[in-house]
């Protein structure tokens, strides 16, 4: 699949976003020349797409690959002495962090870093009902 560096955006919004978006830009000539486009242009674009309003076209936006970052951020990391544990972990947490659940293995910390991205609230949100917290 074609790499769209598409931000679909309303009409209510589409003006002031796009300026924001086209200043960002204007710092990084590899982002090309933004344009904002119509929804029938977008859909031209990417034909599975269901918005019917404007979108703003950034050709030049970067995209990675998460699986090869993580990839490579494991590696690193063990090069550097880190235990690499596969498995499915869960935090384990009363009042405070006491470690991570990793399927049978249990892995005391007194801090535990979640770098779960765009996952993170799901990630942590029961570790953070037990402590009275929030994400």
């Amino acid at each position: 699949m074609p790499h769209l560096p598409l931000r679909l955006v309303s009409e209510d919004e589409s003006e002031q976003a796009f300026q924001r978006v086209a200043e960002r830009a204007a710092e990084s000539p590899m982002a090309g020349e933004v344009e904002l486009i119509s929804g029938r242009r977008a859909r031209e674009l990417f034909p599975p797409l269901e918005h019917d309003g404007k979108a703003i076209h950034i050709p030049g936006a970067a995209r990675l690959d998460g699986r090869l970052v993580r990839d490579a951020m494991r590696r690193a990391a063990a090069r550097r002495g880190a235990r690499i544990i596969n498995g499915t972990a869960a935090i384990v947490a009363d009042s405070v962090v006491r470690g991570v659940q990793v399927d049978d293995v249990f892995i005391g910390a007194d801090a535990v870093i979640a770098a779960a991205g765009a996952w993170s609230p799901q990630l942590l949100e029961p570790a953070c009902a037990m402590a009275g917290a929030t994400t």
